[in-house]
C-alpha cells in the first residue's frame, strides 16, 4: 500500500546549504548538477507538516506488520517522511526492512552519497542502517558488500541492482522468502 506523507496543501522545500549558498534541492540537483559541495540539507516547513490520518492509521493498525523502505535516498527522499511528527515512534511497532540504496561506498543512483556525508552518515550499508537504527529490523544489502549492526537487527544479502523489471521480482522474492520463513 503506497500512501501521502500528508494530506495538507502545504510546501515542504528541500533546501541544501552549500559552499556557495543555499539552493533548492531542484536548483542543485538539477540546475546545478549536483556539483557544489554540500553543507547540510534541512526541510524547510517540515514542522508545521503532520502526517497523513492514512499513514498514522497504517502505522497503527497491528495487521498492517510490515514497512518495506524501498532504495531510496534515505536523506532527501526517506528523511521527509521521518521528519514528521510521530513517523518513527510508529515505526517502532512493526517490522521494517529496508534496501540499501548503497552498493560499496556508492549510491546506486543519485546525490544520497554526498547527501548522507553532509549529515554525518557514512556513505555505505552502515550509514544507511545509521539513518534507520531506531527502528530498523532488517537490512537488505548487495551481495557483496558487509555490513555489521547491533544485534536485534538481521543483515540479508542479495543482488539488490534494479536495472530491469525482472530485477524488481527476484528482489521482491527474495523478500518475501525471508519474511514467509
Amino acid at each position: 500500500k503506497i500512501l501521502p506523507m500528508t494530506d495538507e496543501p502545504a510546501t515542504v522545500r528541500t533546501k541544501i546549504l552549500t559552499s556557495e549558498g543555499e539552493l533548492h534541492f531542484q536548483e542543485f540537483w538539477v540546475a546545478r548538477k549536483g556539483e557544489p559541495e554540500i553543507l547540510d540539507v534541512h526541510f524547510e516547513g517540515i514542522d508545521n507538516v503532520k502526517p497523513s490520518e492514512a499513514v498514522v492509521e497504517a502505522l497503527e493498525k497491528e495487521s498492517e506488520a510490515l514497512v518495506l523502505i524501498g532504495p531510496s535516498n534515505p536523506i532527501t527522499s526517506v528523511g521527509p517522511i521521518l521528519s514528521l511528527k510521530g513517523i518513527r515512534e510508529l515505526l517502532k511497532w512493526k517490522i521494517v526492512m529496508a534496501v540499501s540504496p548503497i552498493v560499496g561506498t556508492e549510491a546506486v543512483s543519485g546525490p544520497a552519497g554526498k547527501l548522507m556525508r553532509a549529515k554525518g552518515f557514512d556513505v555505505s550499508p552502515y550509514g544507511v542502517y545509521t539513518c534507520y537504527k531506531d527502528f530498523l529490523d532488517v537490512l537488505v544489502i548487495d551481495k557483496n558488500d558487509e555490513c555489521t549492526v547491533d544485534t536485534g537487527v538481521d543483515v540479508l544479502k542479495t543482488d539488490i541492482m534494479i536495472k530491469k523489471d525482472r530485477d524488481s521480482k527476484r528482489l521482491a522474492l527474495f523478500l518475501k522468502k525471508y519474511l514467509m520463513r
